[in-house]
């Protein structure tokens, strides 16, 4: 689910929604397991419709939970007794899937593509963060 979530516009949002402070290759993928813990209605209409986290996410809401990666693992080593390096197939196995779309090139971009978002996310911006 987080992989199938490697999506450009979604990554866009996430930076909208961070107000401009940033949303790293990490913070995205933390991005990404808040998304996945928000629910599967949730999860699927963020994918066809990334905007549609303006429904759900209010102004400073924490958006990146980074715990929820390590939900699997515990469980697994719960339920099997067993320490997370002896699973089959771990996560650290597989390469990162590619970036499905295209990222914006610039703030501006950001803002243009998701017209919603910026209006109810975009309140302040970072004195020293660069148009690029």
């Amino acid at each position: 689910m987080v992989d199938k979530a490697y999506i450009a516009e979604l990554w866009d949002v996430a930076f909208i929604l961070a107000s401009g402070w940033g949303c790293s290759d990490d913070g995205f993928e933390y991005f990404r397991a808040w998304l996945i813990g928000q629910g599967k209605d949730v999860y699927e209409k963020a994918l066809s419709d990334p905007e549609s986290l303006v429904d759900v996410v209010e102004f400073g809401q924490e958006t990146q939970w980074e715990v929820l990666l390590s939900v699997a693992i515990e469980a697994y080593e719960l339920s099997t007794h067993k320490d997370m390096a002896t699973m089959p197939s771990t996560r650290r196995d597989k390469p990162r899937p590619e970036l499905k779309g295209t990222t914006a090139k610039s703030v501006e971009e950001h803002l243009a593509r998701f017209p919603k978002a910026a209006a109810k996310f975009w309140k302040e911006r970072p004195d020293d963060y660069e148009s690029g």
